[in-house]
């Protein structure tokens, strides 16, 4: 019975000219190679090579044989892919949604998993809004991480199991190329230029009205939903914003993070999973997430 990787040899050393070269090229040695050419010249009856004290010459044979080789493990490798794909599609799959702040904290977490463990994986990146409306029935997704900023409207079916995951804190986030304004009272805020989030959405409702309640009216000179695009900003100068923990991962020196204790507000983090999708392999995955 010729085998592949016998094949597979040969026709490295056809191509390259010299049992030496294949061996390199393979992470063989000589002499293994040597043997492997001999047993295939066995098998098949047939002398592949003429030998000399320092080369060998492959024969027609040989040359015949390395080009049906090249076909049948091109036809292997297809074999092997279609099996594995098979394999791949039949796995369980954990199917998550996230939200955008939280995914460089996801990377790092993916990145320390095995090969095997990232497979399964199937993500969606949106806000919570949009996550829980593709967890309802039929959707595509297992479960999802989403958060609420204080008594936003939010709302998801009762269906749905909700496991509280963390609350994630709201800084002030300044410009470091502005004048220090320590202790930062209320009254220092008044006159800043705000980034704020777009009108109408719960983040901008919640400051809006947290912040006329200390009467800082903000001035807006930007509006952004995306946190690494505020952080930007701020860092270029245009404006102060108030920006959660989980977002100020590896923050650029271009800004200054201010812990306001009278500017109490932050964000609950969980997670809202179908319970019929619930497994062991998702509930390992959400716990990694853990912070």
């Amino acid at each position: 019975m010729l085998k592949p990787e016998h094949l597979r040899t040969l026709r490295e050393v056809v191509r390259l000219g010299s049992f030496a070269a294949a061996a390199n090229r393979l992470g063989y040695t000589s002499s293994a190679v040597s043997q492997q050419m001999a047993s295939l010249e066995r098998e098949t009856g047939v002398r592949l090579f003429e030998r000399f004290a320092h080369s060998v010459l492959p024969t027609s044979a040989a040359e015949v044989l390395a080009r049906q080789a090249e076909t049948l493990l091109a036809d292997i490798e297809r074999m092997v892919a279609t099996v594995r794909e098979v394999h791949r599609n039949s796995e369980p799959q954990v199917r998550l949604g996230v939200f955008p702040s939280i995914c460089d904290l996801l990377s790092s977490v993916l990145r320390d998993l095995e090969p095997e463990e990232r497979s399964g994986i199937r993500l969606s990146v949106a806000e919570p809004s949009q996550l829980i409306a593709r967890l309802g029935a039929g959707g595509e997704m297992d479960a999802a991480i989403v958060y609420q900023v204080g008594n936003s409207g939010l709302s998801w079916p009762s269906t749905l199991s909700r496991r509280w995951v963390a609350e994630d804190r709201y800084r002030l986030v300044l410009p470091r190329a502005w004048p220090d304004l320590s202790p930062h009272r209320a009254e220092q805020l008044v006159d800043l230029p705000w980034i704020m989030h777009h009108p109408g959405s719960s983040d901008a409702t919640l400051f809006e009205a947290l912040l006329g309640h200390w009467k800082l009216h903000p001035r807006v000179v930007c509006h952004s939903d995306d946190f690494k695009v505020t952080l930007s900003l701020i860092g270029a100068g245009l404006g102060a914003a108030l920006i959660p923990d989980l977002a100020l991962r590896d923050h650029s020196p271009d800004v200054v993070v201010v812990d306001l204790p009278w500017l109490n507000i932050s964000r609950s983090i969980f997670t809202l999973v179908r319970p019929e999708r619930e497994s062991a392999r998702l509930q390992t995955l959400l716990d990694k997430l853990a912070f």
